[in-house]
């Protein structure tokens, strides 16, 4: 019988090392939990706007009855930056026409035309990097991709646009007489820290 015994006692040791192992050494670990609130995450946006509109349907200072050589057309198109977030821009315009090239423009940062058709005027200094005519393809308006202009959110800006329908007969022939042109304008926006 105490063989028996022996071998009983050591199936129930052997186990209990086993149980010992394989559960490992039962400590008492401290735990504890805490959570933090939720963070807001706000996007910004950006939104350029051209006479508080998006996109501009009418833009029609610029508009005449029947331009002769040497009068001109001026109107204010305001830029804003309606977004959350700094951009930079610049523009382009384009004529649907030859008629384009035969105007000479000028280009201000004057909040207000001088004067009325068929003599008005931007009455300030043309601004660096602008237009001197229309082009029938896309071609620099304001500034240009590599100089571009900057405002803050919620910040405007005024630009004057001019046009005199040259005197000189080499830019406005008389074979532009009785022609028409349109001419778009194309804002280009983006946040400053863009590349």
């Amino acid at each position: 019988m105490l063989k028996r015994l022996s071998l009983r006692i050591r199936i129930v040791l052997g186990g209990a090392i086993v149980l010992a192992l394989v559960a490992g050494p039962a400590f008492a670990y401290w735990q504890a939990t805490r959570n933090a609130p939720a963070q807001p995450f706000d996007v910004g946006h950006l939104d350029l706007t051209v006479n508080g509109a998006d996109p501009v349907t009418g833009f029609t200072a610029l508009d005449t009855g029947a331009i002769m050589p040497g009068q001109s057309v001026a109107g204010v198109l305001t830029v804003k930056n309606s977004g959350s977030i700094a951009l930079s821009y610049y523009a382009q315009a384009q004529a649907s026409s030859a008629l384009g090239a035969a105007l000479v423009v000028k280009v201000s940062g004057d909040g207000s035309t001088s004067g009325s058709y068929p003599s008005a005027t931007c009455p300030g200094p043309a601004l660096t990097n602008t237009a001197t005519s229309f082009q029938t393809t896309a071609a620099q308006f304001l500034g240009t991709n590599a100089a571009r202009r900057t405002l803050a959110p919620g910040a405007s800006e005024s630009i004057c646009v001019q046009a005199t329908l040259s005197t000189s007969a080499s830019v406005a022939p008389s074979s532009l007489q009785g022609t028409s042109a349109t001419v778009s304008f194309t804002f280009y926006g983006k946040q400053v820290t863009a590349p």
